[in-house]
């Protein structure tokens, strides 16, 4: 998929429903009033973001908020990666944001990162730039995902049955700024039949994203 100048992709409006609020942050980084700042760092690594989910499984939510890149570093896959669908550190999906203007889904599975090209393929030519706003919205159930950027869906596709509601983001050499952020029952969550695709496939190909 190929994405020149502006964000392209389906105009989506964003998810309306009851908000769970980010309540805690762990890792590294400054969170004061729903304003994390991940200062250029020389490895990479994670936050999470912990939210007040009343101890509900949150089998269907969107994660959104606001990020901006004010320095993108020179190595690895720099900028950020959103994650979703968290489990533990070696089993979750992330949204891979890199230089070169690549935005795919991947997954690690027990410790292992694997392409899921073949069913969400990458968009290529994402207009990344540094100090700029970018509103991002990634809506998940156990079966699915479609991730917004701008109110425009880039990505969607099938993931692997899971029930895991945590999120957060990775950070390779870079000092990034995220806002707003929040967890999202949809309207009708409650009443929603959610369907689980016969889908099985942990991943397409396992890759080795250091030094790429």
């Amino acid at each position: 998929n190929d994405m020149p100048g502006e964000i392209a992709g389906e105009e989506i409006e964003s998810v309306e429903g009851e908000i769970i609020k980010v309540v805690s942050i762990s890792g590294n980084g400054l969170f004061q009033d729903n304003i994390l700042t991940l200062p250029q760092m020389t490895d990479e690594y994670r936050t999470l973001f912990l939210m007040d989910s009343d101890s509900r499984l949150l089998r269907k939510y969107a994660l959104r908020g606001t990020f901006r890149i004010n320095n993108i570093g020179e190595s690895g896959h720099n900028g950020i990666r959103i994650i979703f669908r968290y489990t533990n550190d070696s089993n979750y999906y992330c949204v891979m944001f890199n230089k070169a203007g690549e935005v795919s889904i991947l997954r690690m599975f027990n410790g292992q990162w694997l392409e899921l090209s073949d069913d969400i393929p990458p968009v290529r030519n994402f207009p990344l730039r540094v100090e700029e706003d970018f509103n991002f919205e990634v809506l998940t159930d156990p079966g699915n995902v479609s991730v917004r950027i701008n109110g425009r869906e880039i990505l969607k596709g099938p993931i692997t049955l899971g029930t895991d509601q945590s999120g957060g983001v990775y950070v390779s050499n870079s000092e990034v700024v995220l806002t707003n952020l929040e967890f999202v029952i949809p309207d009708g969550y409650e009443e929603q039949e959610i369907k689980i695709p016969e889908y099985n496939n942990p991943g397409n190909t396992l890759i080795n994203l250091e030094n790429a």
